[in-house]
């Protein structure tokens, strides 16, 4: 079974180079501006040797006292970090490094020395002209055997933090987990340098005059998972029906839609995905989705029961040894136990139980383009009629009132929906029963009778977002009619009575309508249009916010405050 989540989270998304400019850094120290030495410029020759940096293993060093593994055994769900994942032993490392270049940048970025070097052996030595600077910077990127990036040759620093891969199509998904030597020709290896002098001697120092030692990290993150599934849960009726890991910066499926074996393992690469400390989750119950960052990267297992007609989501959040820590980092493996034991969704945060009742709302409002919708309630509306049409009728699907020919609606179903978070977090209008079978998030009754009929949908209490429903008749892949639900705690209230021309009671009103409206302002002008009762906008207000928007915020790179686009394609 494929979600609507699990289609959003393959666009777009990708594996970038920012990681290694604003995460990972060398030589951290900070030195004040240098008086200009006249032998700065001038080109050298520097002797290089490189290793490889030994990956770090996720669950540190020993098993903490307040580490994820606690004392929950035998709960209804274990999820527990193994320590010991299998580090770099000598052999586990490239034999290469393949596309390998050196760059250095000056204080602000701009590219002043260096080359690519091509393939070179792992702890050979070799020399690379670089420019006798202090306070510079550099970086080392072994592009791989298939080069997923391009060269670095001639971009400031600014134009490398732009350079992006998508994660789904680079070479690294198809390097096996044990690879070694040779096998790991595809991987990008990394080192990055924030602030060096280049010596006349030819030397690489840090700004206390201390060798530097180079040692290039493996760009992705490795993460092994292993899950049982309790007999006891069979005997009961329960099947592991799918195993599946979300938001990572690229959504690598685990499982096929049936699994034969209900307990397995699978090892993945992914991109790093450094999502921070959470205080809240400071146990392995409350390490979930309520406590953890929005896009934090999680595995996610799905129950049936079909006697029950029950469906339960166990969520497992990915990260550290501590209960606090949500953080996927570079060059480091990661290794994690999960138990199913028990199907305690009441008592359990990690466990949701999908509601598969089909949806039905008494709560009738007049038919529009875009639905305006508070996070947790529900409507219904006939989807045969338009607000703008002839006498209220939808002209594309009806004629006086009646379905025709080819328009009757057969079925309903969630076109798109996004999370409430941009890309993460929590889908708007959630999960429905199958890909078929959306009837409990939207459900069309009387479908064959224009006045009677009627599209009822619930959202679930979420931050906000946006979804497309849409109506379909015979043909499955032809849509008859659509509509925006646009999901929003905001509800901007219109002026009440005024009296045109006196600007007292006008500016009471908008105080009236201030005060009315929920999650937000509105505004509204002077002038004719808007003050006299001819007025195109007589009484009527602004709103604070663009179309599709749950949020008025100032944040440029908020994502709850960005609209919506659409791309019009010809057929």
């Amino acid at each position: 079974m494929a979600s609507i989540g699990q289609k959003l989270e393959t666009k777009g998304v990708i594996m970038t180079l920012l990681s290694l400019v604003l995460i990972s850094t060398g030589c951290e120290d900070k030195i004040d501006s240098p008086t200009v030495n006249p032998s700065e410029g001038k080109t050298v020759e520097v002797t290089l040797n490189l290793g490889i940096a030994d990956e770090e293993d996720g669950a540190g060093a020993t098993a903490s006292p307040t580490s994820k593994a606690g004392s929950n055994s035998r709960s209804a769900l274990e999820a527990v970090p193994v320590y010991g994942m299998q580090t770099k032993s000598g052999t586990d490392i490239p034999d290469k490094l393949y596309n390998l270049e050196i760059w250095q940048y000056d204080g602000s970025g701009k590219q002043i020395g260096g080359k690519a070097l091509g393939n070179v052996t792992v702890g050979s030595t070799f020399t690379a002209s670089l420019k006798q600077a202090t306070g510079c910077k550099l970086l080392l990127v072994a592009r791989g055997a298939s080069a997923d990036f391009e060269s670095l040759s001639g971009k400031t620093l600014s134009e490398v933090q732009n350079m992006t891969v998508k994660a789904k199509e680079s070479n690294i998904n198809a390097i096996a987990p044990n690879a070694i030597g040779n096998s790991l020709a595809n991987m990008t290896y990394y080192l990055y340098l924030e602030n060096v002098n280049i010596t006349s001697a030819g030397k690489i120092e840090s700004p206390a005059g201390q060798d530097v030692r180079l040692l290039l990290k493996r760009l992705a993150t490795k993460v092994e998972l292993n899950w049982t599934f309790a007999s006891d849960m069979t005997q009961k009726g329960y099947t592991l029906k799918e195993v599946k890991l979300c938001q990572v910066p690229a959504h690598y499926r685990l499982t096929g839609t049936e699994l034969d074996n209900a307990n397995s393992a699978k090892t993945v690469w992914i991109p790093a995905n450094a999502r921070g400390i959470s205080s809240y989750s400071n146990s392995p119950y409350y390490r979930n989705k309520t406590n953890a960052n929005p896009a934090a990267t999680y595995a996610e297992f799905v129950v049936d029961n079909s006697e029950k007609k029950e469906r339960l989501y166990y969520r497992v959040y990915l990260g550290g040894n501590e209960t606090d820590d949500f953080n996927l980092l570079e060059n480091t493996n990661y290794h994690w136990t999960v138990n199913i034991n028990k199907a305690d969704y009441v008592n359990d945060p990690r466990i949701q139980l999908l509601d598969q009742t089909p949806v039905k709302s008494t709560n009738e409002q007049p038919t529009s383009n875009c639905f305006m919708m508070l996070p947790g309630t529900n409507i219904c509306f006939n989807p045969y009629k338009h607000e703008a049409g002839v006498n209220g009728w939808n002209t594309e699907l009806t004629t006086d009132g009646s379905i025709k020919d080819g328009k009757e609606i057969k079925k309903v179903k969630i076109l798109w929906q996004n999370k409430d978070a941009g890309t993460s977090g929590e889908l708007v209008m959630g999960y429905p029963i199958s890909e078929s079978d959306h009837s409990n998030l939207v459900k069309l009754t009387n479908g064959d009778i224009a006045k009677d009929a009627r599209i009822h949908l619930k959202v679930p209490v979420t931050n906000g977002g946006n979804a497309l429903i849409a109506a379909y008749g015979t043909d499955d892949k032809i849509a008859l009619w659509s509509w925006h639900i646009w999901v929003s705690d905001y509800v901007p209230a219109l002026l009440g009575s005024f009296t045109a021309g006196d600007a007292t009671s006008r500016t009471k009103a908008i105080e009236a309508a201030q005060n009315t409206t929920r999650g937000g302002i509105v505004h509204t002008y002077q002038g004719a249009s808007w003050t006299q009762e001819s007025g195109a906008f007589y009484k009527k207000v602004i709103m604070d916010r663009n179309l599709g928007a749950f949020e008025n915020s100032d944040a440029q790179f908020d994502p709850a405050i960005h609209k919506l686009t659409f791309d019009i394609v010809p057929t």
